[in-house]
C-alpha cells in the first residue's frame, strides 16, 4: 500500500508540467475567465485522480491517461460555474466531447497501426464536433445566442444536421444511443452517465469512441445514398 501511494506521488510529482500545460492551452484556447491558477487547481484534482486510478498494466502511457483526466476536470469546473454564457457553455461541451471521444480510443485495443489510430481519432473527433453543432442548433432554435444571429441558410442547414443526427442515433444499439443521447443532448458528463448505468467511467469512454466510429460509418451512408 505504502509503495503504492509513493507511485502515486512520483506520478504526481513528475506530470506537474502537464497540469499548467493543459490549464494555459484550455484558458487561451476557450477565453476563461478564471485565473490560471485556479485553472492548475481544478486540474491537478484531474492529476490526483489519475495517478490513484492508474493501471500500471495499461498500455496507455500515464502522460495520456492524465491529460484526459487534467483537461476534462478543468472543463467540467468550468461548466459548473454560474452565469455562463450558452454560447461559451456550448463551446466547452463541444471541446469536453471530443476530449471524452478521444480518451475513449486511446483506452480501447490498440489499433493496427498509427496511421489506424489517426484515422480512427479524426472520425472520433469530427463527429463529437458534428454531434455537438446539432445541439447548438437546438439552442439557437430556443434561445438566440449573444450576438449571434443565423442567416436563413445556416438555420435550413442546422435544422437538416440536427434532424439527420436524430434519426441516426435511432439506429444505434440502445446503450450507445442512450449514452450519446445522455452526453451531448442532456449535458450529463460521461462519469455521471457511467455511475446511472452501474458501469465504469472507464467502460463509458470506449463506449463513447465506439458509438461515434458507428455514428460516422451511419453518416458517411447516409451521405452517400443522398449522393446517389
Amino acid at each position: 500500500m505504502e509503495g503504492g501511494s509513493q507511485k502515486q506521488g512520483d506520478l504526481v510529482a513528475q506530470h506537474g508540467w502537464l497540469v499548467r500545460h493543459v490549464a494555459y492551452r484550455l484558458k487561451t484556447t476557450l477565453r476563461l475567465r478564471f485565473a490560471l491558477e485556479e485553472l492548475e487547481q481544478m486540474g491537478m484534482l484531474g492529476l490526483l485522480e489519475a495517478a490513484r486510478r492508474f493501471d500500471q498494466d495499461s498500455s496507455t502511457s500515464f502522460g495520456t491517461y492524465a491529460y484526459y483526466r487534467i483537461r476534462g476536470a478543468i472543463l467540467d469546473e468550468a461548466l459548473s460555474q454560474q452565469g455562463l454564457k450558452r454560447s461559451q457553455a456550448a463551446a466547452i461541451r463541444r471541446v469536453r466531447a471530443m476530449g471524452d471521444a478521444l480518451e475513449g480510443l486511446s483506452e480501447s485495443a490498440e489499433p493496427a497501426s498509427d496511421m489506424d489510430y489517426l484515422v480512427h481519432a479524426m472520425a472520433c473527433a469530427t463527429t463529437a464536433s458534428e454531434v455537438m453543432e446539432s445541439v447548438t442548433a437546438e439552442l439557437e432554435e430556443s434561445e438566440e445566442l449573444s450576438g449571434y444571429t443565423a442567416s436563413p441558410e445556416q438555420v435550413a442547414e442546422q435544422s437538416m444536421s440536427k434532424a439527420l443526427v436524430r434519426r441516426l442515433l435511432g439506429h444505434l444499439p440502445e446503450e450507445e444511443r442512450e449514452l450519446l443521447e445522455d452526453c451531448y443532448f442532456s449535458s450529463m458528463s460521461l462519469s455521471e452517465h457511467a455511475e446511472r448505468a452501474g458501469r465504469s467511467r472507464s467502460w463509458a469512454c470506449r463506449a463513447h469512441a465506439r458509438a461515434l466510429l458507428r455514428l460516422r460509418e451511419l453518416m458517411a451512408g447516409a451521405s452517400s445514398g443522398e449522393e446517389g
